[in-house]
Order: structure tokens, then sequence, then C-alpha cells
């Protein structure tokens, strides 16, 4: 609280690690544009033309991490 009124303080603290063993835990919790940004065509970030055209003409497959990774990594 301050001057009465309840305000979001953030701690000058790391909440997470988002690397090595945690990065799959990440992953799993929030799809990129929920996380962090949505690397597409249109994104204001970084786009993947190249890498999406070059996935349609060689058969490959694309992922959203958030829906896809328990396929890849299913739960035993």
């Amino acid at each position: 609280m301050r001057d009465g009124i309840p305000v979001l303080v953030r701690l000058p603290e790391i909440n997470y690690i988002d690397d090595k063993a945690n990065k799959p835990v990440r992953i799993n919790q929030h799809t990129d544009a929920q996380r962090k940004y949505t690397y597409d065509r249109d994104s204001h970030i970084d786009k993947l033309d190249k890498a999406l055209d070059a996935a349609q003409k060689n058969g490959w497959t694309v992922l959203d991490m958030q829906q896809d990774w328990i396929v890849i990594y299913p739960a035993n």
C-alpha cells in the first residue's frame, strides 16, 4: 500500500531462470505470444518469412510449443 492505494511492486530479484532444466517448464506454461513475442510473418520483433517458406517447401513441421509439447514429450 502506498498512500492507502494498493500497488504492484517488483522486487529486485530474479523470478525464475528461463534456461537449462527450467526452460522446458517455462515453455510448457506459456506459448510464445503470451510469454514473450510471437515469431511469425507479422512479428514486430523478428520475422520468420524465410524459415516458414523453407518449412513449407521442405515438409518441415512447424509447431506451437504450448500446444504441441505434450506430443513431443508425452507424460509417462
